[in-house]
């Protein structure tokens, strides 16, 4: 049991490893030799840090379909032992997981409502009353 845990924790370990790798900009910028800073953020902001709010966006997608499933599961194991399991686990699973599913979606609604993304806020004239 302490070896299968241990393994698991390990084989976490090297995933999470190579998930920051595989997030981590080009190495080149790393090493560039550049003596100021504004060319440093500009290749940086420009280039590299695009594909960052797909990222998160993914993983927040992942985790609340994964916590969606967790609570179907937890609901079923409920629905057939209701003296055993407790409902409420089930119901936070789901609330927790269609929170994150919906969280991309609304950062980037109240994002662009503020006009800091790619459309500007606008709003709607009132009619005069004749």
């Amino acid at each position: 049991m302490k070896k299968e845990r241990l393994m698991k924790d390990v084989l976490q370990g090297l995933l999470m490893a190579a998930a920051v790798a595989a997030a981590l900009p080009i190495p080149d910028l790393a090493f560039a030799q550049s003596t100021d800073l504004a060319t440093s953020v500009s290749k940086l902001t420009g280039t590299e840090l695009h594909s960052v709010p797909d990222i998160i966006s993914a993983v927040f997608y992942i985790g609340g379909a994964a916590l969606v499933g967790a609570g179907l599961l937890k609901l079923k194991t409920y629905a057939e032992a209701p003296h055993q399991n407790k409902l409420g686990e089930g119901v936070g699973r789901l609330s927790v997981g269609a929170g994150l599913l919906a969280l991309p979606y609304v950062s980037t609604m109240v994002i662009n409502s503020f006009g800091f993304g790619t459309a500007a806020a606008s709003y709607q004239g009132f009619n005069p009353v004749s």
